[in-house]
């Protein structure tokens, strides 16, 4: 399920618990005048619900590029898996120092998602690749579509999907067609 805040605040969330919960962004403030929010930063108290139902056995997916985000890890009764981009230099600090405390994460380096636990890292699908082959290929539209797949694939791993499936899955889905 994707969940909206707007669809959070006007019908609540579908489940009571879920094994995985993701959160990828503060966005969207603007269209939620009716509930008194016009600030990105008066969404934590929204988007915290879906951490707040992550079962003591799942998984919350955070976007550890934005330090909101990451501030609702202490939320989850369960694992904490970031995932970031990690913007042309060194992967973010918190990545490498949640990795070697036994945590998992996933960076998108270089157009490839690593996946790493411990000092370990797995290589995962070369977004940047798979989306240049399906046409999309502009510099702009490989970041944006790269960012939403890094997050897919984080989730995807988090259900325990292996980094070999998720790859053929990234591969074979379709992305729509390239904007031009």
């Amino acid at each position: 399920f994707e969940n909206s805040p707007a669809l959070i605040l006007d019908e609540g969330l579908p489940y009571d618990r879920c094994h995985v919960g993701v959160v990828t962004d503060f966005e969207g403030a603007a269209d939620l005048k009716r509930h008194d929010i016009s600030e990105s930063d008066q969404l934590y108290k929204v988007l915290r619900t879906q951490i707040d139902v992550v079962l003591d056995d799942g998984v919350a997916v955070l976007n550890a590029n934005d330090p909101r985000i990451t501030e609702l890890a202490d939320l989850s009764d369960g694992e904490v898996l970031y995932y970031a981009v990690d913007g042309g230099g060194d992967d973010p600090q918190l990545l490498r120092d949640h990795s070697l405390e036994g945590g998992r994460a996933a960076v998108l380096r270089n157009g490839r998602v690593m996946l790493m636990t411990g000092a370990s890292e797995h290589a995962g699908p070369d977004l940047h690749g798979i989306l240049q082959r399906h046409g999309h290929g502009g510099a702009d539209e490989l970041a944006a579509l790269s960012e939403a797949l890094l997050a897919a694939v984080a989730a995807a791993w988090a259900f325990g999907i292996s980094p070999e499936l998720i790859a053929a899955g990234v591969e074979t889905f379709d992305l729509g067609p390239a904007r031009a």
